[in-house]
């Protein structure tokens, strides 16, 4: 085996590799640092989204939401809301159960900088939901979304 220049024969390890001298391992945790470094938002502002009146028939209303802003659809950040009332669920390219308009890949939502998540909301939820954005070691940021009363009442439309 010849190595490139400035490269020598490593021969210790199980197959014999070509590795660069003073090349050594980083200390620490090379990763904590980047995430670290890395900004969140600011966080593009969110349609008003509708809430159940309580006796609306199912007693929640769903809805795909596109949330924008730098670095907000990064495997590495966590979302939550402090309402119980609120629940989000993140739509990846690779759920199969999927319709296409929920498809990220269909509704131009990329990461780094845009996430797209099913918002269900109940009847009990605030009119405010507040969503909060984390890196571990590193930004966090949130996004207001208003939440309006409304039943479509089905049979109304008959």
């Amino acid at each position: 085996m010849i190595c490139p220049p400035g490269f020598v024969l490593e021969t210790a390890s199980r197959l014999p590799v070509c590795i660069r001298p003073g090349r050594g391992v980083v200390e620490g945790d090379p990763r904590a640092a980047c995430r670290a470094s890395l900004t969140l938002g600011p966080v593009t502002p969110v349609p008003a989204q509708w809430r159940p009146t309580r006796s609306c028939p199912g007693g929640a209303i769903s809805a795909a939401v596109r949330l924008e802003g730098a670095n907000l659809g990064l495997a590495e950040v966590d979302l939550a809301t402090d309402s119980p009332a609120v629940k989000l669920e993140t739509l990846a390219e690779e759920d199969k159960a999927l319709k296409p308009a929920e498809r990220p890949s269909a509704q131009g939502c990329f990461a780094h900088a845009c996430r797209l998540v099913r918002l269900t909301i109940a009847a009990d939820a605030p009119d405010e939901a507040l969503l909060r954005f984390n890196i571990k070691d590193g930004a966090s940021t949130t996004a207001r979304i208003p939440v309006i009363t409304h039943c479509a009442d089905p049979l109304a439309r008959r």
